[in-house]
């Protein structure tokens, strides 16, 4: 028995070492995420953290509720996700637990095969930032930055493509100009997120730096150009789905 548990851990270190970089620089490294190399980037600093496996496996598979932080369990396969969970708890300079092996790769609550490859397709990480959960949180995963879409009562690919919300402003500050989303109005600031790039920019503005109007030209389509038809038929089956919960 301790041999067999020995050879778990290092099937483990061995998804680590060849599989595991190639996935989280795929799906952890990018948009809003962690540094390459678990160094810090928008998400926090994993290098040196000394994680347990059992915390990186809880938080890889299932996510971090109300956070940027989404759950992979249903995005990657069981063999990507043990690779990745090998990989994280190896640069955080922590240890491998044999009893984990294996399990990684346990499927969530059943849904409806369109739904299900919609939410495949709204969190999938080979898009980069041109995933729709770059800009926008479902199920507790993704970031809130556009509008909450489950809001719709439309849900087909023309509405996700060619659609463009209510929020979206004219900003105007200086000399420049940009289509916005106000994210709050301080007493002596104004927020909001650029959408001139492809990833929104957070910007802050003095009081009086910014003003706003209608006439905003930005439209979805510059956020799903990742995605075909076919696909936002789908994504628009999993919003549906999720709408009737």
């Amino acid at each position: 028995m301790k041999r067999i548990i020995c050879l778990m851990a290092a099937m483990g270190a061995a998804l680590a070492q060849d599989m595991g970089p190639a996935v989280f620089n795929k799906s952890c490294a990018v948009g809003y995420c962690h540094g390459s190399g678990g160094t810090a980037g928008r998400a926090p600093k994993l290098l040196g953290r000394n994680y347990e496996h059992q915390f990186v496996w809880k938080v890889t598979r299932d996510g971090i509720p109300n956070t940027g932080m989404p759950g992979w369990k249903e995005r990657l396969n069981a063999s990507e996700l043990e690779a990745v969970i090998a990989y994280v708890v190896k640069i955080s300079g922590g240890k491998l637990d044999p009893k984990l092996a294996g399990s990684a790769g346990e499927s969530g609550p059943a849904i409806p095969a369109d739904a299900k490859r919609g939410k495949q397709l709204f969190f999938d990480a080979v898009r980069g930032e041109g995933r729709c959960s770059t800009c926008h949180a479902l199920d507790e995963m993704g970031i809130a930055i556009g509008p909450n879409l489950l809001s719709s009562s439309a849900f087909d690919h023309d509405t996700l493509r060619n659609g463009k919300p209510s929020a979206v402003r004219l900003a105007k500050a200086g000399s420049e100009t940009f289509s916005a989303l106000l994210v709050e109005q301080r007493p002596n600031e104004t927020v909001v997120y650029d959408l001139a790039l492809p990833l929104p920019v957070l910007r802050t503005f003095a009081k009086g730096e910014v003003s706003f109007s209608s006439g905003a030209e930005w439209r979805h389509s510059k956020a799903v150009t990742k995605y075909t038809d076919a696909d936002l038929d789908s994504v628009a089956a999993y919003l549906k789905w999720m709408a009737s919960r």
